[in-house]
């Protein structure tokens, strides 16, 4: 689905990434770790189109990215960023009707079928449970829920590619866990790709069909969680001792441990 060959960038005299070559199967999460700084939202700009590498090429479905229409490309992809909703004012309904942006005229109406806008916006709403607060504006709602509703304007965007960059930042243990299963369920019912950066090597491990552990602007290893999760690797690239841990209840997703010692 997603194929990336000699991935270059760099800013002024500063490489960031170095010769990226990383393919993402259909249908799988693919999860991107690795430590502060090292080229992972980078990596995702790439992939996504919102840079321009200084070298190398992303391809999306067989089809060069570059070559996309914006629109178009819209209409195939999904990107929730970091920092995700900025608007002020908006209910929880309105941000979530702007993911179907893609599909509409310049008159705001939908180009295909204004009753299947409507379902899509509607399922979305139910799926992440906002009903509740649908008709409040975003800031006056929790953090947890601004993290839902931002997953609910790209769930409505119906993409075949979804890209998130740290999507549990901010959230406690809880709601982490429900933001990662409320995407594994969209993933599963949809067969989505998705492409995830995460911090805790945990949910990675539990989430993950594969890991790409990125260091220094280059991929370090890439494969299955218990091929990534390895004492030796993690405590290489991260500069600490971690213990790491059979899941007791997931035999494919190895657990970390730190010791400070």
């Amino acid at each position: 689905m997603i194929v990336a060959k000699e991935l270059c960038k760099r800013y002024g005299s500063r490489d960031i990434l170095m010769n990226i070559n990383l393919s993402v199967q259909r249908g799988e999460v693919l999860g991107v770790i690795g430590p502060n700084g090292c080229g992972k939202s980078t990596l995702m700009k790439l992939l996504s189109g919102a840079e321009k590498p200084t070298k190398g090429t992303v391809e999306i479905n067989g089809k060069f990215i570059k070559s996309y229409k914006q629109r178009e490309l819209a209409q195939t992809l999904a990107v929730l960023p970091q920092e995700a909703i900025p608007e002020i004012g908006f209910t929880v309904r309105e941000i979530i009707e702007m993911g179907r942006y893609p599909f509409q005229n310049w008159l705001g109406e939908e180009t295909k079928n204004t009753f299947q806008e409507e379902s899509i916006v509607d399922q979305t709403i139910e799926i992440l449970a906002l009903k509740h607060i649908v008709n409040q504006t975003i800031e006056n709602i929790s953090g947890g829920e601004r993290q839902r509703v931002a997953l609910g304007k790209v769930m409505a965007q119906d993409p075949t590619v979804l890209m998130l960059d740290e999507p549990t930042t901010y959230l406690d243990i809880g709601h982490q866990l429900q933001m990662m299963e409320a995407v594994k369920r969209w993933q599963q019912d949809k067969e989505l790709t998705v492409v995830v950066i995460l911090h805790d090597l945990n949910i990675a491990s539990m989430y993950c069909d594969r890991l790409v552990l990125m260091q220094d602007g280059k991929i370090q290893t890439i494969g299955e969680p218990a091929e990534v999760i390895k004492e030796e690797t993690i405590a290489s690239v991260y500069d600490t001792e971690p213990i790491v841990i059979d899941h007791p209840r997931r035999t494919v997703s190895p657990q970390i441990i730190l010791d400070p010692q």
